[in-house]
């Protein structure tokens, strides 16, 4: 299925919703469009925790991450959203 990046939570999971079900996903901003597959994500009763995902169209406000170690260190968040 295909969806498109809303807003995003607290934590910095971007949001989307598909027939009144709301899904976060991690590493994702608004306006960004993934692909997901059913056997890709954990359901819970009210929502689903996405876990892997192709990203089809970055949002107009992604950028090129400037750090080698982004994906394995997790010291910094939120590198993908342009600043302005």
């Amino acid at each position: 299925m295909q969806l498109k990046i809303e807003r995003m939570n607290h934590t910095g999971e971007g949001i989307a919703i598909n027939n009144n079900k709301v899904f976060f996903i991690p590493k994702t901003i608004p306006q960004d469009i993934i692909k997901v597959d059913e056997e890709n994500m954990i359901k819970h009763k009210n929502y689903n925790q996405v876990i892997k995902y192709d990203l089809l169209e970055p949002s107009p406000n992604r950028v090129t991450i400037p750090c080698p170690y982004y994906e394995k260190c997790g010291g910094c968040q939120l590198m993908e959203l342009s600043y302005e």
